[in-house]
């Protein structure tokens, strides 16, 4: 019987594929803190604004909109709220940039 591999063994191998990587912050191996690696530091360093501008957003949507635990039992339902909490999001955020 042949198994298939999980989500998390498909999405590395199809960013193998495209000779991409993953956006996730890396963390020093235990005990290395005082002399962590460079590559990391850089590669750390490199992703931080990104990862700032994303946490932002998901923590509106925690604070403001109360987004803790998904709603409904059904994919479809909790993904059609998580896009129209994005689409309030966006637009509370364009009437505060917007010049008036």
């Amino acid at each position: 019987m042949r198994t298939r591999p999980t989500i998390q063994a498909r999405g590395a191998s199809y960013l193998r594929e495209r000779e991409s990587a993953t956006g996730i912050m890396r963390r020093a191996r235990w005990g290395t803190a005082r002399r962590p690696d460079p590559k990391l530091v850089a590669r750390n360093l490199r992703l931080s604004p990104i990862r700032s501008a994303v946490e932002r957003s998901f923590a509106a949507m925690k604070q403001w909109y109360g987004y803790q635990r998904v709603r409904y039992r059904s994919l479809a339902r909790n993904g059609l709220q998580l896009h129209l909490m994005c689409i309030a999001i966006n637009l509370r955020r364009a009437l505060v940039l917007s010049p008036v």
